[in-house]
């Protein structure tokens, strides 16, 4: 068994897909991480980069994180919008990577797994390599 009773397992599946629609991909996600969280305690965040999105600026910090219904126990569902309002597509992915940046840093996740290497693989292995992950 995986789990460990000083310390549970934390990790976080990024994709640059919505989960709730319906799609091999984004059932799949969800199946893995519902698997894991059920049959071996580990806790599961699914981090959606969604450079399509806007949050408003948030002054005490989780700029860009905004927290989902789950409807499993021990997987939540985050989404990481850019929140300047910039238009530049750059721009909002070097927003979502701050935002992916902090999260990780407060979840303190154990492994972080990217769905689909060439776009959400690059911020999810850079964050990683940053907080020693």
């Amino acid at each position: 068994m995986l789990e460990n009773p000083m310390h549970s397992i934390h990790i976080a599946f990024t994709t640059t897909d919505n989960i709730y629609d319906a799609g091999g991909v984004e059932n799949s996600i969800m199946r893995i991480a519902r698997g894991l969280a059920a049959n071996y305690a580990i806790q599961v965040d699914i981090l959606m980069l969604d450079s399509t999105g806007q949050t408003t600026f948030n002054p005490h910090g989780n700029n860009g994180v905004m927290q989902l219904d789950a409807p499993f126990e021990r997987v939540s569902i985050f989404r990481l919008t850019s929140w300047t309002g910039n238009t530049r597509h750059e721009q909002q992915w070097i927003e979502m990577h701050y935002a992916l940046l902090e999260l990780a840093r407060e979840r303190e996740y154990d492994l972080m797994q990217a769905f689909f290497a060439s776009t959400a693989g690059f911020p999810t292995v850079y964050a990683a390599q940053l907080l020693h992950i």
